[in-house]
């Protein structure tokens, strides 16, 4: 899953970087490179003329169904903290689970979080944890990888993660990926 650059066709035009909605595209020795955080829109690919740009395709993914349940809540930490944003969405999402009669969940990655247990304080039923080094620092992709993983094996009916300059880097390339809706 994800972009790829055949820099064997690439001619270096420049066509793809100013489309790119959030400037993460760059010409580099005469060849275009992407930098981290593409949530795989597919503008780049659009204004490509020499087919240089490719986005993988992504299987067919069923639709939600009943077999769906529950609300989790992405929970954003930052060296080892959680953030106010992941309290302000359980407090909703508590809202949400009850009057959908159903399950919350929070999600967390990263490594040596020692706060795991304010979320159960904080109204989670249950705390999917992540623990890794790798995660230890918010990286897009790796973040977005777990969660498709983890989304496509306990199958949640609705994910709520805030708008904060990380969320809005991966969450939509999970709900690309995954097929669903923001």
């Amino acid at each position: 899953m994800g972009i790829q650059i055949d820099l064997d066709k690439c001619v270096g035009c420049g066509n793809c970087v100013p489309v790119c909605p959030f400037g993460l595209l760059e010409i580099v020795d005469d060849k275009v490179q992407l930098k981290e955080g593409c949530n795989l829109c597919g503008a780049c690919q659009e204004a490509c003329d020499y087919e240089a740009i490719l986005i993988e395709a992504v299987p067919e993914v069923e639709a939600v169904s009943d077999s769906h349940q529950g609300i989790w809540v992405f929970a954003e930490q930052r060296n080892g903290k959680l953030k106010g944003v992941a309290y302000e969405l359980l407090a909703k999402g508590r809202e949400l689970a009850d009057t959908l009669q159903t399950d919350l969940s929070a999600v967390c990655f990263g490594h040596g979080i020692d706060e795991v247990n304010r979320l159960i304080a904080h109204g989670a039923d249950k705390v999917y944890v992540v623990d890794s080094p790798d995660l230890a620092i918010n990286q897009e992709d790796l973040y977005a990888q777990q969660l498709i993983e983890l989304i496509r094996q306990h199958k949640p009916e609705i994910v709520l993660a805030g708008a904060t300059a990380l969320g809005r880097a991966f969450i939509p390339r999970v709900a690309a990926i995954l097929k669903t809706g923001l």
